[in-house]
C-alpha cells in the first residue's frame, strides 16, 4: 500500500480520521474501545493489512488522543459520538459500511507503546469522564441486539472475559444466524492473532459489503 492511498487529516476541524485503500472498495468503520482509548492501536496492527482489499476508516472519536480536546465545559452523549461517525461517512462520501465496534478495553499496554505525549493521552480521561454523565452509557443496550438485521459476527479471545459468557449468550440468543469467532489468545485478537484476523475481518466485509445497509461486527476484539 502506497502512502498516496492513506488519508490522516481532522474531519470538520475536530476529528482525527484515517481512511486507507481505495475509494470504491467495500468500506469498514472501526470504533474503537476504552474509552477514550483511540485508533492507534488497530491502525497500527490491521489497517495496512486489512486495505489490501477493503477500504478502512478510523477515527479518534472526539475529544481522544489526536483530535481536538473538548471545550472546557459541556457534556459528551453517545448520540454525539453517533453523529460524528455520519459527519465522517458524508465527508468521505461513502454510502454505507461495515461498522467494527471494540469494547471497552483495557489500555495500559498502549500507553507503554503508543508515541504520544501524556497531555495526549490525558484527553481520553476527559473524554470518558463526560461520557459516563450521559444516562445512556448506563443503560442495557442487549435488548436493541433483536433489532439488528445485518450480518453480524463476534471476535472473542478466549482469555479474555470481556464479553462475559452471560453476554455472549444474550448475544447468540438475540442473534442466531450470526457467527461467534473465538481465538486463543487474551484481549487484543487484532494484535495476537493477526493473520487470523485480517482474514476474518476482510472475509466478512467482502461478502456482505455491497448491502444498503451497515452491518456489524461487535468484535471485542479479542
Amino acid at each position: 500500500m502506497s502512502e498516496a492511498d492513506v488519508m490522516r487529516r481532522l474531519v470538520a476541524g475536530e476529528l482525527y480520521v484515517e481512511a486507507w485503500g481505495v475509494r470504491d472498495a467495500p468500506a469498514l468503520l472501526y470504533l474503537h474501545g476504552g474509552p477514550g482509548q483511540g485508533c492507534y492501536e488497530f491502525v497500527e496492527h490491521q489497517a495496512a493489512r486489512l486495505s489490501d482489499k477493503i477500504r478502512v476508516v478510523a477515527l479518534d472519536q472526539r475529544g481522544v488522543l489526536r483530535s481536538a480536546a473538548l471545550p472546557p465545559q459541556g457534556m459528551l452523549t453517545i448520540a454525539d459520538l453517533i453523529a460524528d461517525c455520519e459527519t465522517v461517512r458524508t465527508h468521505l462520501e461513502i454510502e454505507n459500511w461495515t461498522v467494527l465496534q471494540d469494547t471497552r478495553q483495557r489500555i495500559a499496554d498502549m500507553l507503554v507503546a503508543a508515541p504520544f505525549t501524556a497531555d495526549q493521552w490525558g484527553k481520553g480521561g476527559d473524554h470518558l469522564a463526560r461520557l459516563t454523565q450521559d444516562d445512556d452509557f448506563y443503560q442495557d443496550h442487549t435488548p436493541l441486539l433483536q433489532q439488528v438485521q445485518q450480518p453480524a459476527v463476534l471476535i472473542k479471545g478466549e482469555r479474555d472475559p470481556i464479553p462475559s459468557a452471560e453476554e455472549v449468550c444474550d448475544f447468540r440468543h438475540a442473534l442466531p444466524h450470526a457467527e461467534v469467532r473465538t481465538y486463543h489468545c487474551g484481549h487484543f485478537v487484532q494484535a495476537e492473532k493477526q493473520l487470523e484476523y485480517t482474514r476474518l475481518v476482510s472475509d466478512f466485509v467482502l461478502g456482505h459489503g455491497k448491502r444498503p445497509k451497515s452491518q456489524t461486527l461487535p468484535s471485542r476484539t479479542s
